[in-house]
């Protein structure tokens, strides 16, 4: 079992934890339980910076990526997700843009382009995929 939830430290601010516990077993039978915590500010940074991910494919068309970028939207679409401390499972959607590195090009411009694109996919209604026009 795990449980999020957060704990004031001395200064006011509040931090998250996890509180989780497992029950110990001795012959099939309950014969305590231990449980611990952590403090998960670290994870929710990473998970806040997280948001935005590239992936890249090297030798690859935007064409040609559209596959496997198909393929894990709608596999994020297809599984529900339980939060932390929740017993009703959500739906997570991916936008996600594509573009094609052009050798004449730098490298922050092929990223604005990816970036431009996955904007307009969540401008056209989200969860959806959408190439780069240049």
């Amino acid at each position: 079992m795990g449980y999020e939830t957060f704990v004031r430290d001395r200064n006011g601010r509040d931090l998250p934890i996890r509180i989780s516990c497992t029950l110990l077993l001795e012959d099939g039978e309950e014969s305590g339980v231990i449980g611990f915590f952590q403090d998960i500010t670290d994870m929710r940074k990473m998970e806040d910076e997280l948001r935005n991910l590239a992936i890249i494919l090297p030798d690859t068309s935007a064409n040609c990526a559209l596959v496997p970028a198909e393929r894990l939207r709608t596999r994020f679409e297809a599984v529900p997700f339980l939060p932390a401390g929740s017993e009703t499972a959500v739906s997570v959607t991916v936008s996600i843009g594509i573009a094609e590195f052009i050798p004449e090009r730098s490298l922050d411009h092929l990223i604005r382009l990816a970036d431009a694109a996955m904007y307009k996919a969540k401008q056209n209604g989200r969860n959806r995929t959408v190439i780069s026009e240049e």
